[in-house]
């Protein structure tokens, strides 16, 4: 079972680049369908009818004001946040801009974590000044061009000035990653975006230096294989200087503002197997995920669409893959990752991490006993048979389509004898009064707020 002496934790290095507009494959975002939404909502059948009071509470999603979300400043030298923050029912989504673009990020969660990118982003920017590419027999040499600017009034605008260069110095190298990447085994059908992702041996002989890309990475507090290229761009590039000898990976990293991704909480509770495939490189993360999983004696039928999933970064995949491995004889593991491994959009990719953690942090009140998934719902099971519906939402208004969600999911329950009485609603953020009022019509229990301490 789950360990009852640390937390089930998956909360660490979650790249928020989840939910932008989709640039292009090598725009801000490098994930596809990133403009996705969370959970998409398909037709949904009627079991028998809707209570009359589901219906009459039916409301449209609420409109927020981004500040009184969020906490971080709406506005400052490296991006400004739009002061309404509309809701689709389930998550706020917040309009951004920078000087990279505009672009959306849908969830209170994904929008911290990515104030947080964004800041790691300014840092790097001000330590990486201008750098040329030369091309000498066909290979990519660095070569430092000294310029002065200040730092103490306007670090951004410096970093601004001479960000140019570097800007072609990185639409050099991806014409040749470009190349390199017919070369990348597939591993049969393993997603093109994944197998770039997963494989950093041939990103070597164009940047050099993936180890220092990923020591950069930890300290700075981001996960090296963020699916935001600026910041990626901008970490190989002082990884670029280091391994020149211009100065050591430590020399080049200062103070970044805000406590750092979110989720920056799990390496504490990670195992050790696990802190140390996170300094591998990504194919051999998977090599040794794989391991690990079979071991595990959890079916490759679900661990391997989730390993292949490109939706996921290689830390996210190893994280997932400790916390699986340490809740082996939790009833309903495959179905869990099989779950996971559905997500087809970098949002429901983050949502399905945050039903983990939510997970972890039942289990440390309640001992979950069995997982299972109804309508694409995670229920959790504890041993007093509470049946806990885990929905990792910013907040749930009372729309028609998380009506009928709702009704199918309980009344799939009562199908499986599940008492009425046992059932609660668990939420991560919180929930409209119209909410609450439908489901304690139905004498449901709620819970909410569990992660709020994050949100």
């Amino acid at each position: 079972m789950l360990s009852a002496k640390k937390p089930f934790t998956l909360l660490l290095f979650l790249s928020v680049s989840a939910c932008s507009s989709y640039q292009s494959k090598h725009g801000l975002f490098d994930s596809p369908s990133h403009n996705q939404a969370a959970t998409n909502e398909v037709s949904l059948e009627q079991t028998g009818q809707m209570p009359a009071a589901f219906r009459k509470l039916e409301e449209p999603p609420k409109y927020f004001a981004a500040a009184d979300l969020l906490s971080v400043p709406l506005e400052s030298e490296t991006y400004t946040i739009s002061e309404d923050a509309p809701s689709n029912g389930r998550f706020a989504v917040f309009a951004i801009k920078t000087e990279d673009g505009a672009y959306t990020v849908q969830g209170r969660q994904f929008m911290e974590d990515h104030i947080h990118e964004l800041n790691a982003l300014a840092v790097l920017r001000e330590r990486n000044k201008a750098v040329a590419f030369a091309k000498s027999a066909g290979t990519a040499v660095i070569t430092p061009i000294k310029s002065v600017y200040t730092t103490v009034t306007a670090p951004v605008t410096a970093a601004k000035n001479v960000y140019g260069n570097a800007k072609g110095m990185v639409k050099s190298v991806r014409k040749g990653v470009g190349k390199a990447a017919t070369f990348v085994k597939t591993r049969g059908n393993m997603p093109q975006e994944t197998a770039e992702r997963e494989e950093d041996g041939f990103i070597s002989g164009f940047f050099g230096r993936p180890d220092a890309i990923r020591k950069i990475a930890f300290e700075m507090k981001v996960d090296p294989y963020t699916h935001f290229t600026p910041l990626r761009d901008e970490m190989t590039e002082l990884a670029n200087y280091h391994a020149a000898g211009q100065f050591g990976v430590d020399q080049g990293l200062g103070f970044v503002p805000g406590v750092g991704s979110i989720i920056i909480s799990g390496l504490k509770t990670a195992d050790s197997l696990t802190k140390k495939t996170l300094l591998k490189d990504p194919e051999a993360m998977a090599d040794i995920n794989r391991e690990r999983l079979a071991k595990a004696g959890i079916a490759k039928e679900s661990t391997e669409p989730f390993l292949l999933n490109a939706h996921f970064t290689p830390t996210e995949k190893t994280i997932f893959t400790g916390l699986a491995t340490e809740a082996k004889d939790l009833e309903g593991i495959d179905t869990l990752m099989k779950h996971a491994s559905g997500a087809k959009s970098r949002p429901q990719a983050f949502a399905a991490l945050m039903q983990v953690e939510m997970l972890g942090r039942l289990h440390e009140s309640s001992k979950i006993k069995k997982v299972e998934v109804h309508h694409d719902v995670v229920v959790a099971y504890q041993a007093d048979n509470t049946a806990n519906i885990v929905l990792p939402y910013d907040y749930l208004s009372w729309t028609s389509y998380n009506a009928k969600t709702i009704w199918k999911v309980t009344r799939s329950l009562a199908a499986k004898d599940v008492k009425t009485r046992d059932v609660r609603f668990v939420l991560a953020g919180d929930l409209s009064k119209n909410s609450r009022k439908a489901l304690e019509s139905r004498r449901w229990g709620v819970k909410r707020n569990l992660i709020a301490d994050l949100l």
